[in-house]
């Protein structure tokens, strides 16, 4: 992924790739929540999807 800010909204620049790249690691991390708490810990997560 690049190092560019991405549109979260409607994914309008974003590439496949980059969008798998996302959704793999969101899966990793809920499937493997306990070797993310120590960095997520005190964080808040938040991403909001809406269709436009």
């Amino acid at each position: 992924m690049s190092a560019d800010i991405k549109h979260l909204i409607d994914w309008k620049y974003w590439d496949d790739g980059e969008i798998v790249e996302i959704l793999d690691l969101a899966r990793r991390v809920k499937h493997y929540r306990w070797e993310y708490q120590g960095r997520m810990q005190g964080n808040t997560l938040v991403m909001i999807f809406q269709k436009t």
